[in-house]
């Protein structure tokens, strides 16, 4: 049951990031990478996590099934649409746009809302690359091992 509760509460969270972004976001990594910054800008003043997702050092950064978990079940729940599509430039390259349907406010308060935008503003209209080169040189990423768990406070 705790576990059921963290995925919904990062559900909320990444529906409501999408909302702040204008109900769509077309790369799965931007959105890993706006719940760490979240996180580790929250940790900064309240010394604990905003989300309470575990976040793993991985091949692009901080990464977490956790949110493959919540984006699942936004999915399921049809709060959310997932479309793919084949490039027509690269053969073996997908793209998928993630499109909100509804928000599912369950989880979140408004207080927690204010404090998404306060923590994300500086990040939400940023590009992938300049997401993942913040997230690279964060000190706790750069403190974690390859496959490690980051400690975000």
């Amino acid at each position: 049951m705790i576990h059921e509760t963290k995925i919904k509460r990062a559900a909320s969270i990444i529906a409501y990031i999408l909302l702040l972004l204008g109900g769509k976001e077309y790369s799965k990594t931007k959105i890993v990478k706006l719940l760490y910054l979240l996180d580790i800008g929250y940790a900064r003043y309240k010394k604990r996590s905003f989300t309470n997702i575990n976040f793993t050092s991985y091949y692009y950064g901080p990464y977490s099934s956790e949110i493959e978990e919540a984006i699942d079940y936004l999915i399921e729940n049809k709060h959310l649409t997932v479309n793919c599509f084949q490039s027509d430039y690269h053969a073996n390259k997908k793209y998928y746009t993630f499109e909100l349907n509804n928000i599912p406010d369950f989880w979140l308060t408004n207080e927690e809302k204010l404090e998404i935008q306060k923590y994300l503003e500086e990040y939400l209209y940023l590009s992938l690359n300049e997401l993942l080169n913040i997230s690279y040189e964060s000190e706790q990423y750069r403190a974690a091992n390859f496959g490690d768990l980051i400690q975000i406070t």
